[in-house]
């Protein structure tokens, strides 16, 4: 008996390939278009984190400064750059000398901040009470340390000792002015701003105190104005006296650092979003 032939004809080969090329360009598509999203997720979200450690952190450096009418820790400011005492930490005296201050640094009575002091970076600032009876002739003293130990004692318990310049003559009744006991400050001065780099604008910072020239990217990219601070009195209105200002508000304008698309057909873009925080100043009323 003849045996029937088997396999496929050229046309049942032609349909199957058809198919096969319909259903690999459907697949080729789905995977792109995720390839994308993920991409665009990816930007999206590191943008979205961005903005808010910015508004995090710009806020709690900036909370920490002091006005009163008269002084201010503001040292400079505009619309998009502001130079100011950074405060670093906080400490008692429990020794004072017209070149020496030791600050306690015990378990009862630590010395507070985020880092020690650095000598060549910060500053202090050392309140001077005059006379206890008259309130408004208090001020603060701002010193320059030339050394700093921090494994120093006063008696029996531990001490960061400061060694400054001779500054008994910026003082009416010489070093009894200061009282022991009293608070220190620990600082340093910092400029917050934009800066251009790799093509995008990022949150720029950088120790003046500590010798830094440039501004330094910490965060972004930014739009072109994506750092904005509006300064406001304790009456609310605007204002350009750092002695003045009691409110200070954040505008941070966040932008991903490539241009992303969303879909098939969606034309590649830059993804935009932005944060406003409003930070009131130590000592404001």
């Amino acid at each position: 008996m003849a045996k029937s032939a088997s396999g496929f004809t050229l046309t049942e080969l032609m349909i199957a390939l058809v198919v096969f090329a319909l259903a690999a360009g459907s697949i080729g598509r789905i995977l792109i278009n995720s390839q994308r999203l993920s991409r665009a997720q990816v930007e999206v979200v590191n943008m979205q984190s961005n903005l808010r450690t910015g508004v995090l952190v710009v806020p709690s450096e900036l909370r920490e400064l002091a006005t009163d009418g008269t002084n201010s820790d503001i040292l400079s400011m505009t619309s998009s750059n502001i130079t100011f005492r950074a405060m670093r930490g906080l400490g008692f005296t429990c020794s004072v000398t017209s070149t020496r201050i030791k600050i306690l640094d015990t378990g009862t009575v630590p010395f507070y901040g985020s880092r020690s002091i650095i000598s060549g970076r910060d500053r202090i600032i050392v309140f001077v009470e005059s006379d206890p009876d008259f309130p408004t002739d208090d001020r603060w003293l701002v010193l320059t340390p030339t050394a700093v130990d921090l494994t120093n004692n006063c008696g029996p318990r531990n001490a960061i000792m400061i060694t400054v310049a001779d500054f008994s003559g910026q003082l009416t009744n010489g070093i009894s002015d200061v009282v022991v006991g009293g608070p220190v400050r620990s600082f340093e001065v910092m400029e917050l701003g934009p800066v251009t780099s790799g093509g995008h604008t990022w949150l720029g910072a950088r120790s003046v105190s500590g010798g830094q020239a440039n501004l330094q990217p910490v965060l972004g990219p930014l739009e072109t104005n994506g750092f904005e601070l509006e300064y406001f009195d304790v009456a609310g209105t605007t204002t350009t006296v750092p002695a003045d200002v009691r409110q200070i508000r954040i505008t941070l304008r966040g932008s991903t650092e490539h241009a992303v698309s969303r879909g098939l057909g969606d034309t590649p873009a830059l993804v935009r979003d932005t944060l406003v925080a409003t930070v009131t100043l130590r000592n404001g009323s």
